[in-house]
């Protein structure tokens, strides 16, 4: 048993996201706020964004960005830098989605309040598209980071070795739909009734989520050089990451 992907996969994101829910669910109004603040005469969707849960997903985001940075520059292959430029656009736009493109600290800052409020803040929460998006993300997230490991598990091909998921990834994702679940039957029984999270309580999950890719770019950056890998007989696709020694 590897602790350290369990503590790394399992108990710090699984846990530090249970404390969250419990935080924000408990009715103490310094734990709540600390999750979700109230900020008088701001726009409730503006408030949220500077709780503690909605800027652990930036700082999330933030790090995978800096982590293609990383790559970029540590990585040979041409197809990979091409890789890694894309996938650091993809996460600027979501982190400025997140973030509604700063609207809400222009806001903040020029004491714009309820009722002048802009709307239309981004392009994922919109009534209709959210739900769409939420189920392809899952359906995709559950192929990735479950099914694929399992049914690729004994493909000897270099290039599946190279970005197949950690096995222990899918901790990390049945523990991001298991914290949906607890925080979705908490909402339902009225706690934390009123609060700024009841239309949003896939927040929590998203936390999770923005975690776990992080950890699956991690990987792909930190393993070795593309053709510098094992020779495929000697591979475990599903082996701790932890055990590659980089060739000198």
């Amino acid at each position: 048993m590897n602790r350290k992907k369990i503590l790394i996969y399992g108990i710090i994101p699984i846990g530090s996201a249970i404390t969250m829910v419990l935080m924000y669910f408990s009715g103490i109004d310094f734990l709540v706020t600390l999750i979700a603040p109230n900020i008088p005469n701001l726009y409730p969707n503006s408030s949220r964004e500077f709780g503690l849960l909605e800027n652990l997903q930036n700082v999330l985001l933030l790090g995978m960005l800096a982590i293609t940075v990383i790559g970029f520059r540590r990585k040979s292959n041409l197809l990979e830098k091409m890789a890694l430029v894309g996938i650091g656009c993809f996460t600027l736009l979501i982190f400025l989605e997140e973030i509604d493109y700063g609207l809400h600290y222009y806001e903040l800052l020029r004491g714009i309040e309820v009722d002048e409020a802009v709307k239309a803040r981004n392009r994922h929460n919109v009534p209709g598209r959210t739900p769409v998006i939420k189920k392809v993300l899952d359906s995709g997230m559950v192929m990735m980071f479950l099914i694929l490991p399992i049914a690729l598990r004994n493909n000897r091909n270099p290039f599946v070795q190279h970005i197949l998921p950690d096995k222990f990834s899918t901790i990390t994702l049945l523990g991001s739909f298991a914290v949906s679940a607890f925080a979705h039957a908490l909402d339902d029984r009225g706690f934390a009734e009123g609060g700024l999270l009841h239309q949003n309580i896939s927040e929590f999950r998203e936390y999770l989520i923005y975690y776990l890719f992080m950890l699956y770019l991690g990987e792909l950056t930190l393993r070795r050089q593309w053709g510098a890998s094992p020779t495929p007989e000697k591979v475990d696709p599903l082996r701790s990451n932890a055990d590659d020694k980089v060739d000198s």
